[in-house]
């Protein structure tokens, strides 16, 4: 679509998207409406944690904070925390590397999130074992990098009690993970590949979001009686 830059989506917890929001730019006024405008859909009575998963987590917290009156934790979805760093080295071979030890150190066997000391130490073990003449920065930049990120860990950003969310039979979804977003991402950029004026690209936007949240809903019961 010409005449927009960037498309902001919100899902919940079993990838349903439950808003969006063209922007020219991605910023916090701009996300911030469009977390505004999901605010009355929230549960009054829930008696779990609330979560939103961000793929940067200290961007958003203070505008997420506003937004929700505090009631919302901020969590950061391990995909991106590895993908960044991943991203340092120069060469693929060693990026694919970094991102298969980064997910040894962030999950264990059993595929759950460790706990944040736990995930700390592993971490460090990882990225202290990278040799500097595989990175494709300074060594001051590097070690800014991950430190930042080891500190992610250690301050819970990356924990949750339990990884999974499970309904009836289906498939467990990931909750601290922005996967089944970015996998709509590129369905929806498949689809829309060609320049389109943003009413028509909204009108198939808005078809493809019905089609999934229905495929969605059918999959975890959650789809309303007509």
């Amino acid at each position: 679509m010409t005449d927009a830059k960037l498309l902001l989506l919100v899902q919940n917890e079993i990838g349903q998207i439950v808003g969006r929001r063209l922007t020219r730019s991605e910023n916090n006024e701009e996300t911030s409406a469009l977390l505004e405008s999901i605010v009355p859909t929230l549960s009054s009575d829930s008696s779990g944690e609330m979560l939103l998963v961000s793929d940067n987590t200290n961007a958003v917290r203070t505008m997420v904070a506003s937004v929700f009156d505090g009631v919302i934790t901020v969590k950061q979805d391990p995909f991106h925390l590895i993908d960044r760093v991943s991203a340092k080295l120069a060469s693929k071979p060693k990026q694919k590397w970094l991102k298969k030890e980064l997910r040894s150190a962030l999950y264990d066997v059993d595929r759950q999130l460790r706990p944040p000391d736990e995930m700390e130490i592993e971490f460090k073990k990882v990225v202290e074992s990278v040799d500097l003449s595989d990175v494709s920065c300074t060594a001051a930049s590097w070690t800014g990098c991950w430190k930042y990120n080891a500190k992610l860990i250690r301050e819970g950003d990356l924990h949750v009690p339990n990884s999974d969310y499970r309904v009836g039979r289906a498939k467990p979804v990931r909750i601290v993970a922005t996967s089944q977003l970015d996998g709509f991402h590129s369905a929806l950029k498949n689809l829309l590949n060609r320049s389109l004026s943003v009413d028509v690209g909204m009108r198939i936007l808005d078809v493809f979001i019905v089609r999934h949240n229905l495929r969605m809903g059918t999959k975890f019961g959650r789809n309303p009686l007509f």
